[in-house]
């Protein structure tokens, strides 16, 4: 019973897309945004408070990282460059 729910929704997809004049070209577009995005968002930064008391610098700026399945993001606890210990994320700590 469930697989023939998705069927019919693939099946409404592709009867709305056959219906667009040129669904391929709306496809590069929203990929294209897509990479914009992205480009974007990797150039933004995010600022860690370093836990450890004796740290010189209280707070360091670090860019985003990327996972395979998450894309871009900002992780909660990164390494301090200058002790090596955990540092929070301000928002987060």
């Amino acid at each position: 019973m469930r697989k023939q729910k998705i069927i019919s929704l693939t099946d409404d997809l592709y009867n709305e897309a056959s219906k667009m004049d040129n669904f391929s070209k709306w496809v590069r577009d929203r990929l294209e945004e897509h990479i914009q995005k992205t480009k974007t968002d990797n150039g933004r930064t995010m600022t860690y408070v370093c836990m450890n008391t004796g740290c010189t610098r209280n707070e360091f700026v670090l860019g985003p990282v990327k996972d395979r399945l998450r894309g871009y993001r900002f992780p909660s606890v990164r390494v301090c460059p200058t002790c090596a210990q955990e540092g929070y994320r301000w928002d987060v700590a």
